[in-house]
């Protein structure tokens, strides 16, 4: 009886082990989807201008450049230095990223926003598959009221 109870014991053992390491293979391709191609470098003005420039380069070369998410790693450091809500005005945000690819409403974490430019930074996020855009909303006066990135 005694056998049977311990073979119940590392079974019961086994499944949670398998468990938690089928969580942890989960979250590691869910960072290395989801927010990975967002972190890694510092945000520069001048940079994120110039990687979206196709200079010389004819129209499929320019769209594949701009696919390759050139802006995608200076998310992070760009929302959590520059984008606080509350903080800068759209001419000043407009200023250092650029203007609009879209503009309009647009739900952006799970919350209708009325008023939202939208930045292209490229196929970043999940499989490079769907183009992923910066979003900045904003409050009735102008300010910031949300940002975050959006897979499309």
């Amino acid at each position: 009886m005694i056998g049977l109870w311990r073979l119940a014991y590392w079974a019961s053992f086994g499944a949670a082990l398998a468990v938690v390491l089928a969580g942890g293979v989960y979250a590691g391709f869910a960072y290395a989807l989801q927010a990975a191609p967002f972190r890694g470098a510092p945000f520069d003005p001048a940079r994120w201008q110039a990687v979206w420039r196709c200079d010389g380069l004819d129209g499929a070369a320019c769209t594949l450049r701009r696919a390759d998410c050139p802006r995608g790693p200076m998310v992070a450091d760009l929302v959590g230095r520059h984008l606080a809500p509350g903080g800068l005005d759209r001419a000043r945000v407009r200023a250092m990223i650029g203007p609009p690819d879209v503009q309009g409403p647009l739900a952006l974490h799970g919350i209708h926003q009325p008023d939202c430019d939208e930045v292209l930074l490229g196929m970043c996020s999940g499989f490079g598959i769907d183009w992923d855009t910066l979003a900045v909303c904003y409050d009735r006066q102008g300010h910031i009221a949300a940002t975050g990135h959006v897979q499309h």
